[in-house]
């Protein structure tokens, strides 16, 4: 067995050892020293050094204490204009969002617009991140609703800068803005249905006392928003003394300046203090009605200089009185390492010797004491092996034979154990065939599939395999219509083998029960309402689970003659449509909740597509995306639709051409309805 190779600090100290020459005369001197000696000299070499780096330290920070509020103002400064920047961006962002909401775009492309539905999406993302403007304007650029004065609303604002560049150039518009005596920052984008600009929306902060707080809270510094030449908001609550643009040098504002404020606490009592300034000029670009836009950082002055030095140099002086006494208990505790060190040495020498009694007395808790009590331990973990290997010599044959027979003995319980489960897959597969679907056609739909589980077994000569996958076919007739249905369903229980087999049963079972219901009852129920309460129904039965099962699943009904489907899509891998030589998906991402998920809105989404003749739907589960490629499973929906096109939509070449793609880690299951 090779040795450890030496760390990296180990091979860097050989380097200089061998690097590095040491007059002959101070390693002999070194070499005879004791370890309690060499330990002293240790503690010198690494507190001198210490101390002048402790000093060199303390007489920087004693030149540089000068600088340290204007070099607090500067990293105040950085910190402001960023928090400024965020809310600027925020305003940004959520006016964005607010554009891409379905709700919103609905109103405005109606004939009458809503505003209900418009003013509740407005409310809930102000109440998300406290945004103070947010209006909505129609194509015109009229008002359709202030979220701030619902009642407003029907002004003409399409020759508002921000307003026409959003409905007529498409542009996003930044800006600060004057709004009824208030400073607004605020963004202005346009709303597209399409290629159509529909409308713009707007969102924005106003610049009052509540935003200099939000500053002040996130910079730890007072905040003073200035514009037009007067004080518009400050962080500091009561009157404040009329702070004009004359204050900052509008020709260079990169210098401080002192002031004295006056101001009302917490507690409403007046308090006047000299604060320092640095200026921060706005960046955002302004309406006519506001110039000279910017926020002044604020802060106390230091303590006075004679306490700050007296602090200074009594810390430096307690400090070297901590390193002093440091020393000294060092030494004192060298003297007891090397004694310990003393201690252990001898022991292991009386223990190389033959001295398998040997031990190290007056163990104690710190580093050297867990070597003593190792060293101890392994000495009597060594003398009962010994003894164990003496009386094994003379019973080994007894031993030999009884660890085979424990060994006979385990391999039968593992052998009938494995008997009995293979026994359960049967039942299980027994139970599932009689529920699972076989290929079906009404007229000119014709409905067929390919299903291959993970889990193979053989049980007394029979083999079979089973898994979570399962799929169902069955014609049906709603009372009142002619047209006779096509119900689907394709699923993927959750786990492997035999939880996942149970959640199939459990679902075929359901199923079954429910369409034998149906025709008994023969209700007369629109298609897609019966298909939410069968997902009702069996998410139901899911859920009484706990959360333990749950499966992802497509449910659909298909009329035979016109080819109408509508389906529900469970969390499971999207339907793909084949139509004149093409695949593609035919829905979006947003899908209904697993059945028995615990979590979310289960409100079932029914999906609508039209079959063509010589079109076909697609459904499967995820075993046909999660391939096993050159050694890692990789997951790509996108692949399944490619394999469909190349295919041409016949079933055997797909399963061939995913078969050739990677290798399978999950039951199969494809379904394929087609209409001629």
């Amino acid at each position: 067995m090779s040795e450890p190779k030496p760390s990296l600090a180990i091979r860097l100290l050989q380097l200089l050892d061998e690097r590095v020459s040491v007059p002959g005369w101070i390693k002999r001197r070194i070499e005879k020293y004791s370890v309690a000696s060499k330990i002293n000299f240790i503690i010198l070499t690494a507190v001198l050094p210490m101390l002048f780096v402790l000093s060199m330290i303390f007489l920087l920070l004693f030149f540089q204490i000068s600088n340290q509020i204007e070099a607090t103002l500067v990293q105040k400064m950085v910190s402001t204009k960023n928090a400024y920047n965020f809310y600027e961006r925020t305003t940004l962002v959520y006016a964005r969002i607010l554009s891409e909401n379905m709700y919103i775009k609905k109103e405005l492309l109606a004939d009458t617009i809503n505003v209900g539905p418009i003013l509740r999406v407005c409310r809930q993302v102000q109440s998300s991140v406290s945004l103070n403007r947010i209006t909505i304007y129609d194509r015109k650029g009229v008002v359709v609703v202030r979220s701030h004065k619902p009642s407003e609303f029907g002004e003409d604002e399409s020759k508002v800068p921000a307003i026409e560049n959003a409905l007529k150039k498409g542009e996003t518009t930044a800006a600060l803005a004057l709004e009824k005596d208030q400073v607004v920052l605020q963004n202005t984008v346009p709303v597209y249905f399409d290629d159509d600009r529909i409308g713009a929306i707007t969102a924005g902060y106003v610049l009052d006392h509540q935003f200099a707080r939000t500053l002040s809270d996130l910079t730890q510094s007072g905040i003073f928003i200035g514009a037009g030449g007067k004080l518009v908001a400050a962080s500091y609550a009561g009157d404040l003394e009329k702070i004009t643009d004359t204050n900052y040098a509008a020709t260079n504002r990169t210098y401080s300046i002192s002031r004295r404020v006056t101001f009302k606490d917490r507690n409403g009592s007046e308090q006047s203090d000299t604060m320092d300034f640095r200026f921060v000029p706005i960046a955002t670009p302004t309406a006519a009605d506001v110039q000279n836009a910017g926020i002044a950082v604020a802060l106390k002055p230091s303590y006075p200089r004679f306490l700050l030095y007296t602090l200074f140099w009594g810390a430096f002086a307690l400090i070297l009185l901590v390193i002093f006494l440091g020393v000294l208990l060092s030494f004192k505790i060298g003297y007891r390492i090397a004694g310990y060190a003393s201690a252990v040495s001898e022991a292991m020498t009386r223990f190389s010797a033959g001295d398998l009694k040997t031990r190290v007395d007056g163990v104690s808790d710190d580093e050297l004491g867990r070597v003593a009590r190792g060293f101890n331990e392994m000495a009597a973990e060594l003398e009962r092996r010994i003894q164990y290997i003496r009386d094994t010599n003379e019973n080994l044959e007894t031993i030999i034979s009884e660890r085979t027979q424990d060994l006979g003995v385990a391999l039968n319980h593992v052998t009938q154990l494995e008997e009995m489960q293979q026994g359960d897959y049967l039942l299980m597969s027994l139970l599932l065939n009689p529920l699972t679907a076989s290929e079906l056609k009404i007229g000119k739909l014709q409905a067929s599939f390919y299903m291959e589980q993970k889990k193979k077994f053989n049980f007394k000569g029979q083999s079979g395999e089973i898994g979570g996958d399962y799929t169902l076919f069955a014609p049906l007739l709603f009372k009142g219509t002619k047209t006779k249905w096509l119900f689907f369903f394709n699923g993927d229980a959750m786990g492997k083998s035999s939880q996942g087999a149970a959640g199939a049963l459990i679902c075929g079972v359901t199923l079954q029960s429910i369409l034998a219901r149906y025709k008994s009852e023969s209700a007369s129920v629109k298609p897609e309402t019966w298909l939410r309460s069968v997902y009702r129904e069996l998410d139901h039965i899911f859920t009484l689970f706990k959360g333990s099962m749950n499966m992802s699943a497509i449910l659909g009904l298909t009329n035979t003659a016109r080819g109408e489907t509508y389906y529900i899509n469970a969390e499971h891998p999207r339907l793909v449509l084949f139509r004149k030589g093409r695949a593609r998906f035919v829905e979006d991402a947003q899908r209904t909740p697993k059945l028995g998920s615990t979590t979310g809105n289960k409100t079932a989404r029914v999906h609508y597509v039209h079959m063509k003749p010589g079109d076909m739907l697609f459904a499967g589960s995820d075993g046909k995306d999660d391939l096993e490629i050159a050694g890692s499973i990789e997951s790509d929906d996108e692949r399944f639709v490619k394999i469909v096109e190349a295919a041409r939509g016949d079933l055997n070449k797909i399963r061939a051409e995913i078969d050739k793609a990677g290798a399978r880690t999950d039951d199969l299951s494809l379904v394929r309805i087609s209409l001629g």
